[in-house]
């Protein structure tokens, strides 16, 4: 059995976690290019990803065509 969450800030929905059964980690799915840097991130918890997408929201949109990296501080 699986569980997901829905990852909303300021109630803009930003990603999806998701734990599949016997995962410990829950793993981002961003909902859109914005956060990207956070797709297929690793966090321990819900908090800890609201928290990360969070923190890359406050950050100003890179140029195009600039890799945002691990920008949030997910794990891979």
């Amino acid at each position: 059995m699986s569980q997901s969450y829905v990852i909303e800030i300021d109630d803009e929905s930003v990603g999806l976690v998701v734990r599949a059964g016997d995962e410990r980690r829950f793993v981002f799915h961003a909902a859109s290019s914005r956060f990207g840097a956070l797709d297929g991130a690793r966090f321990a918890t819900v908090r800890a990803a609201e928290k990360a997408a969070g923190a890359l929201r406050r950050r100003p949109p890179l140029p195009s065509g600039r890799d945002p990296g691990r920008a949030a501080g997910g794990l891979r």
